[in-house]
């Protein structure tokens, strides 16, 4: 029995193990964000406390419990015997008052969540985009290393039929050196990537093997004055006003409980000597002589000011980093495109005419390097800015309807 536990337990391991080092292939940016939202910890720990919250909300709105009350008078000569309930009644509306705290407390920790969700998809997008700019970049490297391979090969042809020096193949064999070392390190930045999308998708840190998708889709330039426009609904903004009511609501709950709770008694009382029965009805009001709760009231409303004061800070800070996010994505876009329309094409379009030149004897493969090196180095800008415009982007997709 103990071997057959121990296999059972041997292979449920092999299978968790298994599930966590589950392989992802062709993932996509929209794949990849609802993987990284539904495997988040700190997302599963928000809703934890918005389900705290709630129960903190019930139980702020049941009144006192009514309390048990026995005792013996005049004991042990002549005893008297009362057995009855007391029942506290706040006054100054402090159940209102402390549900309304609460429901606020609640709704900061819904716009919390709404925020930490927002986060976590633009950590995760921003990973997908530099895990695909590297992936990209890793192909560029290796088309570069095969142009480098066959110019070898052509100036080693050329060397023989007497046509080039032979400074034509060190230079030539030089270069595929470079392109392969620039490969290496392509390489390990590929992998170092997709490790860090990786850890973005959850504690489980699926096994990345490829993407899916291209760094040129699913960009667009908003207009900011729309961005601008839908910064109320900012998540948090919407967290940093909650707060603020939350804060005026303590305000009221501070100076409801000044007013003391009012407590009702009602016993029943058995005279042991006369052997006659009775009730005994009274009330007791604390008296506010020492506390009378101005402290608590003062803490609450200087804290009301700080919310107010950060609720205009956080309003100001996102306007500054939106405005700053949308700027960086018009130059990143702008740059991208104009790489693209103007730059490459003519690249690809003298690069052409070296080869013919380079086919037919009238150029050597030093003046094809230069061009090589240059398109590459075209290329990899062009990349660049389009990753910066993800960044940015990220930054932004949430504001639009």
């Amino acid at each position: 029995m103990k071997t057959t536990a121990f296999l059972l337990a041997s292979l449920l391991l092999v299978a968790a193990g298994t599930v966590h080092a589950t392989a992802l292939t062709n993932l996509t940016l929209t794949a990849a964000l609802e993987l990284a939202e539904r495997q988040s910890p700190a997302l599963a720990e928000a809703r934890a406390q918005i389900a705290a919250a709630e129960g903190r909300l019930q139980q702020a709105t049941r009144p006192p419990n009514p309390e048990a009350i026995a005792r013996v008078e005049s004991a042990p000569r002549d005893p008297a015997f009362l057995v009855g309930a007391a029942q506290s009644v706040p006054l100054g509306k402090r159940l209102t008052a402390a549900r309304e705290v609460h429901e606020r407390e609640r709704e900061v920790l819904q716009h919390e969540l709404a925020a930490k969700t927002r986060e976590t998809r633009r950590r995760a997008h921003g990973a997908f985009a530099t895990a695909l700019f590297a992936d990209e970049a890793h192909r560029l490297n290796t088309r570069l290393v095969d142009a480098a391979t066959e110019a070898v090969r052509l100036a080693r042809v050329r060397l023989v039929g007497g046509d080039v020096a032979a400074d034509e193949v060190e230079r030539a064999e030089l270069e595929l050196a470079r392109a392969r070392a620039e490969l290496a390190r392509a390489t390990a930045l590929r992998g170092q990537a997709l490790a860090a999308l990786s850890g973005t998708l959850g504690p489980s840190r699926p096994t990345v093997h490829s993407l899916a998708g291209a760094l040129e889709t699913g960009l667009e330039l908003p207009a900011l004055e729309a961005i601008v426009a839908e910064l109320a609904v900012h998540p948090a903004l919407a967290q940093a006003q909650a707060e603020t009511a939350a804060a005026r609501a303590r305000v009221v709950l501070a100076r409801a409980e000044r007013v003391p709770d009012l407590t009702f008694e009602l016993l029943f009382r058995r005279d042991e000597a006369t052997r006659r029965n009775g009730f005994d009805v009274g009330f007791s009001l604390p008296l506010p002589m020492f506390n009378k709760g101005k402290g608590r009231e003062q803490e609450a409303r200087a804290l009301q000011t700080a919310a107010e004061a950060r609720t205009q800070r956080t309003q100001a800070d996102l306007e500054t980093d939106l405005r700053a996010a949308h700027g960086e994505l018009a130059a990143s876009l702008a740059h991208a495109r104009q790489l693209q329309k103007e730059v490459v094409p003519r690249l690809a379009r003298l690069a052409s005419l070296v080869e013919t030149r380079v086919s037919v004897g009238d150029a050597t493969v030093a003046d094809l390097i230069p061009l090589q090196r240059e398109s590459a180095a075209t290329h990899l800008a062009r990349l660049e800015s389009l990753r910066d415009a993800h960044q940015a982007w990220a930054r932004l997709r949430p504001l639009l309807k």
